[in-house]
């Protein structure tokens, strides 16, 4: 966590670091991409993904743009809490947006 914080690994490096381990043992991936990924994230409290200036959001979003389609790093990034809006009562109808409107308004990554 402190080499990404520092900018010592390089964003292209973390993803495919982070990929072969899923790859090769998604608990250890789990494990210890989990605390990375949170740090990177709690650095991004308070700015929205269009901040792209920021070196923290930039790394951020030059990680998320360098994964692959279906990535197991962008899946876990989504886990975060960080990434979840507050919980409300959501209602239920016709004409109501549903919770995927929600999260794509109301959350980080939306």
């Amino acid at each position: 966590a402190k080499a990404v914080e520092e900018q010592r690994l390089g964003v292209a490096l973390l993803v495919k670091l982070a990929e072969r381990l899923a790859e090769e043992d998604r608990d250890l991936f789990v494990a210890v991409l989990t605390p990375v990924l949170s740090k990177m994230a709690m650095a991004l409290a308070g700015r929205d993904m269009q901040d792209t200036k920021a070196r923290e959001t930039g790394a951020f979003c030059a990680m998320l743009a360098r994964s692959s389609k279906g990535s197991p790093l962008v899946a876990l990034v989504t886990q975060l809490p960080i990434f979840r809006p507050k919980s409300v009562a959501v209602a239920v109808g016709p004409n109501v947006a549903g919770e995927g409107f929600r999260l794509q308004t109301e959350s980080l990554l939306g």
